[in-house]
């Protein structure tokens, strides 16, 4: 039948007349099956070490992003605060709007952070893929090597899909950084083109059985080593990889085929041995037209009130901030370091009005969600808004995903927060006058 295996031969010498032994028996064993699954459970083993160590990469991840979160946090409302003292100043005024875009773009990292470490669930909102796909290659230029040429074929008008930017962001730069990987240290380029496409019936089984309609299209194609059949119709599954032990973790994708897939698109692959490789993305093409999202103006005109506020929140310089931003916009704020500080103010002080509690989700000693429970069995009109940097906990997914749930993510500028509490109060109750 042709092909290799394994054999087990165990053999004794037959004792004989002259002392040195003339024949043997043995008996052998095929042991083909035994190698295989010998093979399997290391490559199983592999597997598992592999998720633990990328589990405990993104804990750790995840751990300095949220501390990031709040220092960011007061960075921005700082810089807001400045820009409203210096609106009229001619040199203050620019650095300070550079200022702050230099925290927009800390944010948009730190995102990818949480969505890399899964404690950020993601959000699905109308996207412009072209303008999504220019800024990634902004983040990736330092990183691809002066050997490769890009070529860039991107629509100027808006492709608006229903997806979440950051995990689309991640797809695109997957893509991308495999590319640049499949030259190795040879010369080579790059072409990345994004349009619109319409996929009738005829073709529709062509692309993973996706709907007849109009898609916008990513395509990124390589010039470098590219794969054989074997290789590409395992391309998608977890933990199978192309490179060199220790180089990649066979996840990343998976997990653009999972993204893509949760978005209603579909991502297709052409390559053939030494003749480079081609990754196709189409997403559904929405009604609804986007333009880049532009930064909150803190030099405009900003919601005021007279409520009181109770703000619940374990760090310092976050809390200070806060107060002061609140405070200058005509409110009446009660501070607290955690939940149980708070609660200690409230039964000292039973009748002192509060109109909207602002607290934090994650704290010591006493949570935020388990502050308010509390807190609502005495007053249980009062108004409530949450705050985080993360929410890794199943708890509080679900909670968040209530309707009558608000919650403010950190870090956020001075205009988001005096916008969303002034909402919030006018949600609850009609303002006062």
């Amino acid at each position: 039948m042709g092909g290799t295996g394994w054999c087990e031969i165990v053999a004794q010498p037959l004792p004989c007349a002259s002392g040195e032994p003339t024949e043997w028996v043995g008996v052998t064993r095929d042991i083909s099956q035994r190698k295989a699954s010998d093979a399997e459970r290391q490559r199983l083993e592999h597997q598992v070490q592999q998720s633990q160590k990328i589990e405990s990469i993104g804990t750790l991840a995840g751990g300095i992003a949220h501390d990031f979160n709040n220092i960011l946090g007061v960075i921005t409302g700082i810089t807001d605060l400045l820009k409203v003292e210096f609106a009229d100043h001619s040199r203050a005024s620019p650095l300070l709007k550079n200022l702050m875009t230099a925290c927009e773009k800390a944010k948009s990292l730190l995102g990818r952070i949480l969505t890399f470490s899964r404690q950020s669930s993601g959000k699905k909102i109308v996207t412009n893929l072209p303008h999504l796909v220019e800024e990634s290659l902004e983040i990736l230029q330092a990183g691809i090597p002066k050997t490769l040429i890009i070529k860039k074929e991107i629509a100027s008008n808006s492709l608006p899909v229903m997806a979440d930017p950051t995990h689309i962001e991640q797809v695109i730069i997957n893509l991308i950084t495999n590319a640049a990987e499949a030259h190795g240290d040879q010369a080579g380029s790059i072409s990345i083109r994004v349009n619109s496409t319409h996929l009738d019936v005829e073709r529709e089984y062509l692309y993973g059985r996706l709907a007849p309609g109009d898609y916008a299209m990513l395509r990124v194609t390589d010039n470098g080593v590219g794969m054989d059949a074997e290789h590409l119709a395992k391309i998608f599954e977890p933990f199978y990889t192309t490179k060199g032990q220790g180089k990649g973790t066979g996840l990343g994708l998976s997990t653009c085929y999972g993204i893509i897939a949760q978005s209603g698109g579909h991502i297709a692959v052409d390559s053939t041995h030494e003749g480079g490789t081609t990754f196709r993305v189409y997403l559904p093409l929405v009604a609804e037209s986007v333009s880049p999202e532009k930064l909150d103006d803190a030099t405009q005109s900003l919601p005021t009130g007279r409520e009181t506020i109770l703000l619940v929140e374990d760090e310092p310089l976050v809390r200070s901030v806060a107060s002061e931003v609140l405070t200058d916009h005509g409110y009446t704020v009660i501070q607290a370091e955690n939940g149980a500080v708070a609660l200690h103010l409230i039964e000292e002080n039973p009748d002192q009005t509060i109109d909207l509690i602002l607290t934090d989700l994650v704290m010591p000693f006493i949570g935020g969600k388990e502050l308010v429970e509390r807190i609502k069995i005495v007053r249980p009109d009062v108004c409530v808004m949450y705050t985080s940097g993360y929410t890794s906990d199943d708890r509080f997914q679900a909670m968040l995903m209530e309707s009558d749930v608000e919650f403010l993510p950190k870090p956020f500028s001075l205009a988001t927060l005096t916008r969303k509490v002034r909402a919030n109060l006018d949600r609850c109750s009609p303002r006062r006058v």
